[in-house]
């Protein structure tokens, strides 16, 4: 049995590295600070809010065995690290937020994850999103983050792969039909 306080505190650790990781990347990559860029939003928040309320609450009823919890660090490790993986190849084409109109920085990347996966930084973040219940013990939100992450991503990869047809015509249609998506279930 691994002791109560110990997934908390490595919770803590990857929620804090993660989020200064995403700043830091978005300043390497356009040179400017944005409040977007830290990651945070309403829904975000109360899905953390409903994480924690679930380790401090429901989890003392449930044992927390030493395989979940090391399973959760893998997923939350090759999430990340597929995500920020993802970032730094795309470099100034990767924005946090979905571009409209395509900037003379924007090229299609094919190369690295992209060759793997269309979004790859989505998939990244997927897996580290489910992973993190897995961390805590907390099976509710497991089920709760994997169907509202799905429905997200499903529906952001549908507005976002709209205006990359418009910016790269064939070459994406190319793409999208050789390349899965990254997300189970999304075309």
């Amino acid at each position: 049995m691994i002791p109560q306080k110990d997934p908390i505190i490595i919770y803590g650790y990857i929620f804090v590295c993660y989020h200064l990781t995403e700043f830091l990347l978005h300043r390497l990559m356009h040179g400017e600070f944005r409040r977007s860029s830290l990651l945070f939003s309403l829904p975000y928040v109360a899905a953390q809010a409903v994480l924690l309320g679930e380790y401090f609450f429901i989890k003392p009823l449930l044992p927390l065995s030493t395989s979940m919890v090391t399973l959760g660090l893998v997923g939350v490790a090759i999430g990340l690290g597929f995500r920020w993986t993802a970032i730094l190849t795309a470099k100034k084409s990767f924005n946090h937020t979905i571009q409209t109109s395509k900037a003379s920085s924007h090229e299609l990347i094919l190369h690295g994850p992209y060759r793997l996966f269309r979004h790859p930084s989505y998939t990244g973040w997927y897996l580290y999103s489910l992973s993190i219940p897995l961390l805590l013990g907390a099976p509710v939100s497991l089920i709760c983050f994997s169907v509202v992450g799905w429905h997200f991503f499903r529906e952001r990869i549908r507005f976002e792969e709209a205006y990359l047809i418009d910016f790269f015509g064939r070459d994406y249609l190319n793409y999208k039909a050789k390349t899965p998506s990254g997300i189970p279930f999304i075309p």
